[in-house]
């Protein structure tokens, strides 16, 4: 049987194109329309993809207020609020929230994914993150916040999770960063890894690494699904995806994409540099550090200026990997990326929505189906099943740890 691949939908605002709210083909949207939502988890799931995919912050974008000010993203809705109600839309597909654990306690994170995971017979799945957005850490005062009961090397809680336990054994555990603890991470805990690899070597560099990473905590390999996002710009000639791809890269004004690309190098001050000149070395972050290491090898590999590489990531989804022509050339590449151990499967990134998920469905998701590269029907009902992962094994209980 030939190998399958995954494929998730990382749905946000109106697309992934930080300007896509001003093509004429898409809706203007302000991110509380929950229809609109809906119709994008049902497009996913009539695709038979294996889940949806939100982002979460606790703040509103790094971004500086003028650039900010041009874009869609400002207002949005709690990712799990959002899919709770999703659940209730759709049926099959898996429900991926990021959550922050920084200005958050671990039961109640526990109980949210729990409580999703039960409303949705076994779909939920979290993405596990510490947050890279400083503007989260200004809207608490840490004077006001008071700990639970708590006494361990991490953290001890009292009293059992009030939540029965999840209908796939245990909700999907998404990772997301490259650094070296989440590397280890990801290695030791993680079901799927959603990562930045703009190109083909370095995908394979990052899966084999990681991959080899897991023996050493008892895993297997297939245990573990990396899934890399891919940004896609989709025509039915070859012609019309590099016209399209044209109209949105005239979309994006220079101090956006300036703003997006400091925002990609870790919140770097790009304000005193000039755009003709050569992108800096040498930075440093704790916020994206996979994204910062991405920008400066794209710089470098193709001896990019500061304001180039800006308009290139402007257009071409923030040094993920970017794909655009027709469903076969799209189809070619990610089955090239898929049976070269590069990816077990893609976050699916379209430059508009719904317009570029829709045109994913139609177009080269039956193009894959030709190949035997994806499912035509789904054959379970957990996003576990959809995903080819065993459910875990009930753990021994131990007894309670004395709170002081």
């Amino acid at each position: 049987m030939t190998p399958q691949m995954h494929l998730c939908a990382f749905i946000m605002a109106t697309g992934h194109h930080v300007a896509s709210w001003r093509s004429a083909d898409v809706p203007l949207e302000n991110g509380t329309n929950f229809k609109y939502w809906a119709n994008l988890a049902q497009i996913a799931e009539a695709g038979k993809l294996d889940a949806v995919f939100l982002y979460d912050g606790a703040a509103i974008s790094n971004l500086p207020i003028e650039p900010m000010s041009r874009g869609d993203r400002a207002t949005f809705f709690d990712p799990m609020t959002l899919l709770s109600a999703l659940a209730v839309v759709t049926d099959k597909i898996g429900l991926v929230a990021t959550s922050s654990t920084t200005y958050d306690q671990p039961y109640y994170v526990a109980r949210r994914y729990l409580s999703l995971d039960h409303l949705s017979g076994g779909r939920a799945a979290w993405n596990m993150v510490t947050g890279v957005n400083v503007r989260e850490a200004l809207i608490f005062d840490p004077s006001k916040v008071q700990a639970l009961g708590h006494k361990g090397d991490h953290f001890t809680c009292a009293g059992p999770m009030c939540v029965p336990r999840s209908p796939q054994g245990q909700p999907v555990m998404v990772q997301a960063g490259g650094s070296e603890p989440g590397l280890e991470l990801a290695a030791e805990t993680a079901d799927m890894v959603y990562t930045v690899q703009s190109d083909f070597e370095s995908g394979r560099a990052f899966y084999a690494d990681l991959k080899g990473r897991m023996a050493k905590f008892g895993r297997e390999p297939d245990e573990l699904k990396i899934m890399p996002g891919v940004y896609t710009v989709i025509g039915e000639s070859e012609q019309q995806a590099e016209d399209l791809y044209g109209e949105l890269r005239e979309l994006v004004d220079d101090p956006t994409a300036m703003a997006m690309l400091a925002q990609c190098l870790g919140g770097a001050d790009l304000s005193a540099l000039p755009p003709d000149g050569p992108v800096p070395t040498g930075l440093t972050t704790n916020a994206g550090t996979t994204h910062l290491k991405t920008m400066l090898k794209i710089a470098q590999d193709r001896n990019l200026s500061l304001g180039a590489l800006a308009r290139d990531v402007a257009a071409g989804g923030y040094g993920h990997w970017a794909v655009r022509g027709t469903p076969v050339q799209i189809a070619d590449q990610l089955e090239e990326r898929f049976f070269g151990k590069a990816a077990d499967g893609f976050n699916l990134m379209p430059a508009t929505l719904p317009g570029g998920l829709q045109a994913f469905i139609n177009l080269v998701l039956p193009e894959l189906q030709r190949r035997g590269l994806f499912r035509s029907e789904y054959t379970g009902s957990t996003l576990r099943e959809h995903l080819g992962l065993r459910r875990p094994e009930r753990r021994v209980a131990h007894p309670p740890r004395a709170v002081a």
